[in-house]
């Protein structure tokens, strides 16, 4: 029998112990899972698709020099690349500064991952624009043509190589060629495409600058009958400016072009989304794509951009790219959400509006996230709104200048302003030279007619990012003062609430007891009343008992003078009775 026992122990412990260690194991593989293999050729797209048909990836780079974190609001590059350089030292490659402070988005500030300290390879430097490939998702308004062409004039001829895509409605009557910007011959080896998503069509949510009505688009230019959905189980959807579906498909074209050996173009490495309105710094991008591939790398999902948390409920955690100041993913990123396309399309989309605002850019982070636990690499170069607008959203939005090599700026709302910004703040379009980036690059928006300054040398752009350092670095402290004046006031003014609470406490106190005394004056009062009414009612009674012992003697008095009365009506009927009897007895005596 003992034996027995201590065989049970020994199992039992046994059984245990591998509990416990299944149980450390899957907690360290839900703080920190790896990331999944890119998708198979044939799991791309869905095969009932004859406009998305399958793509294959290349085949993978050297192993990035280290995991990102998954499942987590955002990533900071700053943190990624202050771990690469404790690893492997300063790099060669031009520096492209992302402040780790430029989001106020309290999940992504408030709690950043923690990044892998292990040091792994060096990665690759050789990134150049062939590597590279733009995508546009654009509608039928004449604003956006516009806005695409002054984008054709100004940073395209710097991205020589690069391809771009531009994304249209299946109703969209305009031509190709007429869709297509003009390109300067600097520009002739930029390769633009024109895809028809083939469940999107026109109309939807009203987008600024766009056609009066569904049935008229740019230039007069009816638009065509939306047709049928070739895809089966898909329905033709019109999202207007939330254009979810129309990015998603363009995404996965995008990735069947260039994701290795379709149609013998050479493949990509990084897919960089951006909006007509918005404008590129082509020598800071290249020299943040540079810097992000040497210390990401491209060989496992991953996306970066301008981090911003504005989701609710149960998606509070989820941190997006804003999306109109360029965003960008990595191809075996189009993989992973060409494979949630064809699992959850569009079953997803529902399940996002839910917990987001329900844009293009958030539903790329949410499938992203929901698939492989992507998280979003936040870098404050990239800018979501115009340099004016910065100076009036700096305490809520990012500090004026986040940084002294910005790669965008968004929200452009004419076509002469968007021009002359990029003319006379970022570039030297004589020599294609980039500008020193001043503080006060702003007034090219709000002066269209000022003078470009002349082209600044590199010691002009030395003290220019010196000047920009201290200026950014003042802002910091002024921004400190003024958060801890606003702590100052926040806190005065809990104190004063503090101090309003308690006079509303004592107030209810003596509300209590004025209550309280109310009450028991009332009860002191009904006791009286019952007093009185007691000795009132005994009054009465007593009263009452008199009366009724007063009544019966009178009723008695009356009876016996009612019987003195009778009595003597007797005796005087009898008195005078009398006399005639006897008369009458003296008569019949005589007769005898």
């Amino acid at each position: 029998m003992p034996s027995t026992i201590k065989r049970l122990l020994l199992c039992g412990t046994i059984l245990v112990f591998v509990l416990v260690q299944l149980a450390i194991a899957a907690t360290v593989a839900r703080r920190r899972p790896q990331a999944p293999p890119p998708p198979s050729a044939t799991a791309v797209a869905p095969p009932s698709s004859p406009h998305l048909p399958p793509f294959p990836l290349r085949p993978l780079v050297a192993p990035p020099s280290r995991r990102l974190p998954r499942g987590v609001p955002c990533t900071e590059f700053a943190d990624l690349d202050a771990a690469y350089v404790r690893c492997h030292g300063a790099s060669a490659t031009p520096l492209v500064h992302c402040p780790r402070a430029t989001s106020m988005e309290t999940a992504c500030v408030m709690r950043p991952a923690e990044v892998d300290v292990s040091c792994g390879s060096v990665g690759s430097t050789s990134l150049e624009w062939k590597d590279v490939v733009f995508a546009v998702a654009t509608y039928n308004s004449e604003f956006e043509r516009e806005m695409l062409q002054v984008g054709a004039e100004t940073w395209l001829p710097l991205v020589s190589g690069a391809d771009l895509v531009l994304g249209i409605d299946a109703d969209d009557p305009r031509p190709d060629e007429y869709i297509k910007p003009k390109l300067k011959r600097a520009a002739h080896d930029v390769h633009i495409h024109v895809y028809r998503c083939p469940v999107c069509c026109s109309g939807g949510r009203k987008t600024p600058g766009s056609a009066k009505s569904r049935s008229e688009g740019a230039a007069g230019m009816p638009n065509s009958p939306c047709p049928e959905p070739t895809e089966e189980g898909k329905a033709v959807v019109r999202e207007g400016w939330k254009a979810r579906s129309k990015v998603m498909y363009l995404f996965l074209e995008v990735g069947r072009m260039f994701g290795g050996g379709a149609g013998g173009r050479a493949a990509k490495r990084y897919l960089l989304k951006v909006d007509a309105d918005a404008t590129l710094h082509p020598h800071h991008l290249l020299s943040f794509l540079r810097r992000y591939d040497e210390v990401v790398g491209s060989s496992e999902p991953s996306l970066f951009g301008m981090a911003a948390c504005r989701s609710k409920k149960a998606e509070r955690e989820l941190c997006h790219a804003g999306g109109g100041a360029a965003y960008g993913l990595t191809f075996p990123a189009v993989a992973t959400l060409a494979e949630y396309m064809r699992k959850a399309y569009p079953r997803f989309l529902k399940e996002a509006d839910n917990g987001t605002y329900g844009g293009e850019d958030v539903i790329v982070a949410f499938a992203l996230k929901h698939a492989a636990g992507v998280s979003v690499v936040n870098c404050g170069a990239f800018h979501q709104h115009r340099a004016d607008q910065y100076m009036f959203y700096r305490m809520d939005t990012v500090p004026w200048p986040s940084s002294a090599t910005p790669v965008s700026f968004h929200h452009f709302r004419s076509t002469t302003g968007m021009r002359s910004f990029f003319k006379c703040a970022m570039y030297d379009l004589s020599t294609g030279q980039p500008r020193c980036f001043y503080r006060d690059a702003d007034v090219f928006l709000r002066s269209q007619t000022m003078k470009c300054p002349k082209h600044n040398s590199t010691a002009d752009c030395n003290a220019s990012a010196v000047v920009l350092k201290a200026a950014h670095q003042a802002q910091k402290f002024r921004d400190a003062a003024r958060s801890a004046q606003r702590k100052a006031a926040e806190r005065a003014r809990e104190q004063k609430r503090a101090h309003s609470a308690g006079g509303q406490q004592a107030r209810g106190l003596g509300a209590v007891g004025l209550s309280i005394g109310v009450n028991s004056m009332r009860v002191v009062f009904q006791a009286t009343n019952t007093t009185r009414g007691q000795k009132g009612v005994s009054i009465l009674q007593a009263r009452g008992a008199k009366g009724i012992s007063d009544l019966n003697a009178r009723i008695k008095a009356y009876r016996a003078h009612k019987e003195y009365k009778q009595a003597m009506m007797v005796s005087r009927r009898a008195q005078t009775a009398s006399p005639q009897q006897a008369s009458e007895s003296q008569q019949n005596g005589m007769r005898a």
